[in-house]
């Protein structure tokens, strides 16, 4: 596939704690959105998946960081395939945008792609497992 020699040495023990707080901000009910990567409406802090890739990785929103790339080719690695061959000349974090903006893509689909990618990478963390929650708490403030 595309994006399988994520593997090994190029991976970053902290990639797995950076897609666990995106996921985090993006976890609860009202907390996800679709269409734009950052909304605050009635003082809730609202993300699509993109926006809380780059918000995890203390990135802008308009123009991902190598980090906020990385990740996003995490969760490209977890996508149903569909789509055919072009896909491949996409960049990862459009992918990601496309596929969280899909009318038939829901909130737990989402969260299922960022679980998934997630667990791919506990051989690489060395603190697996710790509780999704323990790095951000409901409201997406650091705890």
């Amino acid at each position: 596939m595309p994006f399988d020699s994520l593997g090994g040495p190029d991976r970053d023990p902290d990639d797995a704690d950076l897609l666990i707080a995106a996921r985090n901000l993006i976890d609860f009910p009202g907390a996800w959105i679709k269409h734009a990567y950052y909304r605050q409406e009635h003082g809730q802090k609202r993300f699509c998946a993109m926006g809380a890739l780059a918000v995890a990785c203390d990135s802008g929103f308009a123009f991902p960081s190598r980090k906020a790339h990385r990740l996003a080719r995490y969760l490209v690695n977890e996508m149903p395939r569909r789509g055919g061959y072009l896909l491949r000349y996409i960049s990862a974090p459009m992918r990601v945008r496309a596929y969280n903006d899909s009318s038939n893509t829901t909130q737990n689909e989402v969260i299922a792609l960022f679980d998934k990618a997630i667990q791919r990478l506990a051989p690489y963390r060395s603190s697996w497992p710790v509780k999704a929650h323990a790095i951000l708490d409901g409201g997406g403030n650091r705890v």
